[in-house]
């Protein structure tokens, strides 16, 4: 069992050089309270409350804000940089494409039947493992789905191959069914 002793960085921390282009851009804006840091960093109201409490800050009256400054720097000091972001931002792009190739892959796997041995009885090259046992009636013996897919397209291979020998063969076993009956 693989114990993962890493703390996890919350969601947001993708978006850090996000954040800091936004927060170096609104030059206007000296101070951010809880409701900026809240957009700014796409939580809700309490974990916003947690972000401005290790931020430091001032207290107005009621509320909290952190200056325009200081939060660039705890940016900056979390590893807002383009540059450190980057390893992560390429890490998850790499999960990302094995994800969708073993999608595609997944979606495109195709299912080989396996080869079914026909019959040797009579005329008829049904596969061994199968046979009709009445009018409509069909018993197959499989210990796989490829197996069981085997057998099916062996019996359409046989009708396609030979179709009057295929009726033939369901005709005698329609026959033998109805006078057993």
């Amino acid at each position: 069992m693989l114990i993962c002793l890493m703390a996890l960085k919350p969601h947001w921390y993708a978006n850090i050089p996000k954040i800091r282009r936004t927060v170096t851009a609104m030059t206007n804006t000296p101070m951010f309270d809880r409701q900026a840091i809240q957009l700014l960093f796409g939580v809700k109201a309490r974990s916003a409350n947690n972000i401005m409490n290790r931020l430091g800050g001032y207290q107005i009256g009621g509320a909290h804000a952190v200056s325009r400054e200081m939060l660039l720097e705890k940016i900056d000091a979390l590893g807002g940089s383009e540059s450190a972001m980057r390893p992560e931002a390429e890490r998850k792009a790499r999960v990302v494409e094995a994800i969708e190739r073993l999608r595609r892959e997944v979606g495109t796997r195709r299912v080989q039947p396996l080869a079914v041995p026909a019959s040797k009885s009579g005329t008829t090259a049904l596969p061994s493992n199968a046979r009709v046992v009445a009018s409509g009636e069909m018993v197959i013996r499989y210990s796989s789905p490829e197996e069981f897919l085997g057998v099916i397209n062996a019996f359409a291979q046989f009708a396609v191959d030979d179709y009057a020998s295929f009726a033939d063969s369901l005709a005698a076993v329609a026959a033998e069914s109805n006078s057993v009956e």
